[in-house]
């Protein structure tokens, strides 16, 4: 968005208006323990929150997302923690309280955090992407470059197989992901079922059926990139 753009100004007031609106409102609680008089069954919901520290969590998260908008320090990701909050107050706000302030209220906090995710969308542009490889985090430069889905894919590809005598084998790193996916199954297998620690019960359809769409799916991409079609794989 360049500076001559009226456009340019506008996102920037806006999001020093809303972190202004969260760093106010955080402070305010953290200070004083204020809470709004919220009437009816909304109001009950809010103090069940307070009651398991959620609410006491939302403030002081309203502290620090408001700061890194107000000071443009990692605005984007200031937006995004914030935006389930922000959710939860419009519906909140519209239609379970839906007093003339609230339904005012409500609709204005979603406005203000999803017009700025918007406005700064460019900058996750690859969450719309319908097919993406694994990229850490610390890697994220590598996005901006051009032909980096075809280079990861490749890099993958290399790293799988190895070619000896016109034959194709898994290395050591492939098995080293099927023995990790091994443990992972098996943790969640203990996890769900409270084997070793808890009384035990039979294991669920859904952990069944989460096991069975994992293991397809990952032999299914191995055996895949090891043949000639491997460009077109999941």
């Amino acid at each position: 968005m360049s500076e001559q753009s009226p456009w340019f100004f506008i996102v920037h007031w806006l999001r020093l208006y809303f972190g202004a609106n969260l760093l106010f409102s955080g402070i305010r609680y953290a200070a004083t323990g204020f809470v709004p008089e919220i009437p009816g069954v909304g109001g009950e919901w809010v103090q069940a929150n307070a009651n398991i520290y959620l609410y006491q969590f939302i403030k002081y998260l309203e502290i620090v997302t408001g700061a890194m908008l107000c000071l443009n320090r990692y605005p984007l990701l200031a937006l995004i923690l914030q935006f389930p909050a922000s959710i939860n107050i419009f519906w909140l706000n519209t239609f379970i309280v839906g007093t003339p302030r609230q339904l005012f209220s409500g609709p204005q906090e979603l406005f203000m955090n999803g017009s700025l995710l918007l406005a700064y969308s460019g900058w996750m542009a690859a969450a719309l992407k319908p097919k993406l490889e694994p990229l850490w985090l610390w890697r994220g430069d590598l996005a901006y470059r051009p032909g980096i889905e075809s280079r990861l894919v490749g890099a993958a590809n290399n790293s799988s197989v190895n070619t000896t005598n016109g034959g194709m084998k898994l290395t050591n790193g492939t098995w080293i992901a099927i023995a990790a996916c091994a443990g992972l199954t098996a943790v969640a297998y203990i996890g769900s079922t409270g084997l070793f620690y808890a009384d035990f019960r039979e294991i669920r359809n859904r952990d069944l059926v989460g096991y069975a769409v994992a293991w397809i799916g990952m032999l299914y991409m191995m055996a895949c990139r090891r043949g000639p079609g491997r460009g077109s794989c999941p």
